[in-house]
């Protein structure tokens, strides 16, 4: 499941790359990606999870509403979780 270390390196790459700061234009689909396969590489498949949900959870980091890892990991673990 999503949880500990795999958990942490998702919510770094998420907060990292959705910087407005950090990319230009399609940062957000970077990062919502790199999170993905990051994750998928750890053992938790990400790829159906509701794409509204993860769209809220891309913008709300994306625009600083969203910072804490801990709370970033407890959003993929609900995204993931409710497939």
């Amino acid at each position: 499941g999503v949880g500990g270390d795999a958990a942490a390196g998702g919510e770094h790459a998420v907060q990292y790359q959705s910087d407005p700061m950090s990319c230009t234009d399609g940062n957000k689909r970077m990062a919502w990606m790199s999170t993905v396969v990051f994750l998928d590489f750890n053992g938790t498949e990400m790829v159906d999870v509701d794409q509204d949900e993860s769209y809220k959870v891309m913008i709300e980091v994306a625009m600083g509403n969203l910072e804490d890892v801990g709370q970033i990991a407890r959003r993929l673990r609900a995204l993931h979780e409710a497939m």
